[in-house]
C-alpha cells in the first residue's frame, strides 16, 4: 500500500510541477528577460539605419532665348523648338521637350520660349547619365506663312536645369546654358531647319 501512496503522490507532485510549467514556463515573470535571469545586461536594441536614397537627376525644364536679327518671323509662320536626345548607335534619339509658336518675333529682339516636356517619353530617357551617355539635339523648324517670307536668327540660348527627386539642383550641371552664335541662321521655305 505504501507503494501505491507514493506512487500516487509522486505522480501528484509531477502533474502539479508540468501544471506550473505550463501556466509560467521555468518561472519567468513576463518582464523578465533570460538576460536578466542570467545576471547580464540587457543591451539596448538600435534603431533600425535611416535608408538612404541616392539622388538621381533628371532633366527637368528647358529654357530657350532665340535672337532674331534684321529678318523677323511672321506672324502665322510656325517655328519648332525640339530639345531631344542625340541620334547614335542606340537609334533615334527621343524627344523631350518642344514648344511651337506662330506669333511674330520682331527684329533685333530676343524671345523666349518655356517648351513643354514630352509626355510620352520614358523618364529614363531624361536622366543625366542617360544624356551624357546620349547627348543631347536642339533643333527649331520653320514653316513660312508665305513661301517668300524669311526668318534671320542670330542667337539661340539654351538654359538646362537638372534636379534630384526630391528637387535638388545638381551641384555642377543645375543650370547649364549652352550658347550659340549663328552665322547662317536664315530660315525660308527652302531652308527650314536650324
Amino acid at each position: 500500500m505504501k507503494k501505491i501512496v507514493t506512487i500516487i503522490l509522486t505522480a501528484v507532485f509531477f502533474l502539479s510541477q508540468a501544471y506550473a510549467q505550463i501556466q509560467n514556463p521555468s518561472g519567468i515573470k513576463k518582464d523578465t528577460s533570460i538576460r536578466k535571469i542570467m545576471g547580464q545586461k540587457t543591451p539596448a536594441i538600435p534603431a533600425p539605419a535611416p535608408v538612404k536614397t541616392q539622388p538621381v537627376y533628371s532633366l527637368s525644364s528647358v529654357r530657350v532665348t532665340i535672337r532674331t536679327g534684321n529678318d523677323n518671323k511672321e506672324n502665322g509662320a510656325n517655328m519648332i523648338f525640339f530639345c531631344r536626345e542625340k541620334d547614335g548607335v542606340w537609334g533615334k534619339g527621343k524627344d523631350l521637350f518642344q514648344s511651337g509658336s506662330k506669333s511674330e518675333f520682331r527684329i533685333n529682339t530676343n524671345t523666349d520660349l518655356l517648351p513643354d516636356r514630352v509626355s510620352t517619353t520614358a523618364a529614363a530617357s531624361y536622366t543625366l547619365d542617360n544624356l551624357q551617355a546620349r547627348g543631347l539635339y536642339f533643333a527649331v523648324y520653320y514653316s513660312p506663312a508665305f513661301f517668300a517670307d524669311a526668318w534671320k536668327i542670330e542667337s539661340i540660348t539654351v538654359t538646362l536645369e537638372f534636379k534630384d527627386q526630391f528637387g535638388n539642383l545638381h551641384p555642377t550641371f543645375g543650370n547649364r546654358v549652352v550658347q550659340y552664335s549663328i552665322s547662317n541662321g536664315l530660315l525660308t521655305n527652302a531652308n527650314f531647319l536650324l
